[in-house]
């Protein structure tokens, strides 16, 4: 049940993942652990702001800057890989913890099957794609950068919107 509730959070997860194709196989159990404090981080950081409207068309934006790298396979380095991960984590943690489900550190349960659903999220799509590197599968993975950032481009103005 957790999970089926917690997709529309995990899309930043999801692109942070694609970037797996461009770094070292070696380098993926660190994405989890940047996925897991980002996520803890931004679900403490939930406590300094109320404000679901603004904490999602901050996540939003983010969505589509890291869809966008995907879509344009660009080719950063690793330092700043491991930056767009832990920041993806962090944005899902707040963006998740400003939901009026609750107090997200209170409800320990619904909290560790977030985490999990992101954690197992992250470690299918990145072993996936650091195993299709070249090649049609190439193709598809900037494909799904391409949705990411129309998901996201779409949910922004509609958040837009509602600001009015």
């Amino acid at each position: 049940m957790v999970f089926g509730l917690t997709i529309e959070y995990l899309l930043p997860v999801l692109a942070a993942a694609l970037l797996s194709s461009r770094v070292p196989r070696q380098t993926l159990g660190y994405g989890v652990g940047y996925i897991v404090t980002g996520l803890l981080l931004g679900m403490v950081a939930a406590y300094a702001t109320r404000d679901v409207i603004v904490v999602s068309m901050l996540a939003q934006s983010y969505l589509s800057l890291l869809g966008l790298v995907v879509l344009l396979d660009l080719r950063l380095p690793l330092r700043i890989v491991c930056l767009l991960r832990f920041l993806a984590g962090g944005l899902v943690g707040l963006q998740y913890g400003v939901r009026p489900m609750g107090d997200p550190l209170s409800a320990s349960t619904l909290t560790l099957g977030f985490i999990a659903a992101a954690v197992s999220t992250y470690i299918v799509a990145a072993l996936l794609t650091s195993y299709y590197r070249v090649g049609w599968q190439r193709i598809a993975i900037r494909i799904a950068g391409s949705w990411i950032v129309a998901i996201a481009v779409i949910y922004l103005a509609y958040l837009v919107r509602q600001l009015r």
